[in-house]
This record gives structure tokens, C-alpha cells and sequence, in this order.
């Protein structure tokens, strides 16, 4: 059981920027920062929390991370297909959403925090 789901939409937050640019080379490089910076989340919160992020973190650097700061119940959840609109990409995604939905459903106490309000 998990006490907060993390919604690591950083990327979402600046949407309105990233995408005027996402057709030439340094947009789209842009746009991939912006989504590897979610990956940040990680650190948002204590233990007990999963972490939605655009695209899964690198399984050593997350098994590093939950080392070197003592997390013993943290998972990473990410949709099939990620891209700047994390919360429209988790709601496409069935499995995604289904975990979510089950999580909430067995946990009245569990908090759902986003970075952004999108």
C-alpha cells in the first residue's frame, strides 16, 4: 500500500512553451529534457509513494536513488506512451489508469498530488 501517488507532469506545466518549437531539432531536444527533469519526482515525498513519471527511470538510477535515501515501498509507473501531456497519456493508458484507480479505491487516505494543475 502506497500513501501518495506522484504525478511528475513537469513538462506539462510548460506545454504552451515546449510545443511552439517541437518540429526542429533543438524543440525536440528541449521537449526531451523537459521529460527526463520529471524524473525528479522521485525526490518529492517521503517513502510509501508511487511515482508517475513520461517515461520509466532508468532501473539502476532508481534502485540507486531508493538506496542512498532509504525508500523501501516506492514504485515507478509510467504509460506506454509518454509525451509532454503526462496526465492525458495516463488517462489513455487502460493499464495505467486501472492501477491508479485500484490504488485509490483501497486507500481513502492516499493522496494524489500533481506538480501542475493541468
Amino acid at each position: 500500500m502506497f500513501n501518495t501517488i506522484l504525478v511528475a507532469n513537469t513538462a506539462e506545466a510548460f506545454k504552451g512553451v515546449l510545443i511552439k518549437d517541437k518540429d526542429t531539432k533543438a524543440g525536440a531536444e528541449r521537449i526531451k529534457h523537459e521529460l527526463t527533469l520529471s524524473q525528479r519526482a522521485f525526490f518529492w515525498e517521503s517513502d510509501d509513494k508511487i511515482v508517475v513519471t513520461p517515461h520509466l527511470i532508468p532501473v539502476p538510477l532508481f534502485e540507486l536513488n531508493k538506496r542512498i535515501c532509504g525508500f523501501k515501498n516506492v514504485a515507478n509507473v509510467a504509460p506506454l506512451v509518454g509525451d509532454i501531456e503526462l496526465s492525458n497519456a495516463i488517462a489513455r493508458d487502460k493499464q495505467l489508469r486501472g492501477l491508479i484507480t485500484k490504488e485509490a479505491r483501497g486507500n481513502p487516505q492516499l493522496t494524489m498530488s500533481p506538480y501542475a494543475i493541468t
